[in-house]
């Protein structure tokens, strides 16, 4: 397994500290699925690339899991999805958490990359 994919479902786990085991039962099974059966739709390397190196210039980005916003945050957990960038960047269906949530023109993904 990927390294990254792995992390993903590790991050997926510190997030989940205040669901049930069923419910992280059910997203770990859910990233499991998608990782083995390819039902991942991906976009172009490019692409990847460009919203990565956008994530990583954004002030929610957590380095140290390479996150949108940090999990173990106890000043503003609500900033940021927690997303584990690597793995979000590349998917078709990938979001910016920062593009939806701030009424700032120019913050996160621009229309290109979305």
């Amino acid at each position: 397994m990927n390294r990254q994919w792995a992390v993903a479902i590790l991050v997926a786990a510190l997030m989940s500290h205040d669901k049930s085991w069923r419910d992280y039962w059910r997203g770990v099974r859910g990233v499991w699925r998608a990782i083995f059966h390819r039902r991942l739709s991906k976009v172009h390397p490019d692409i990847a690339e460009a919203r990565m190196a956008i994530c990583r210039e954004c002030p929610l980005f957590f380095k140290p899991l390479m996150t949108c916003g940090s999990p173990l945050a106890e000043y503003r957990p609500e900033l940021g999805c927690g997303c584990f960038l690597p793995a979000l960047t590349k998917m078709r269906d990938g979001h910016c958490w920062l593009r939806e949530n701030t009424l700032l023109e120019n913050a996160g993904w621009p229309d290109e990359l979305l």
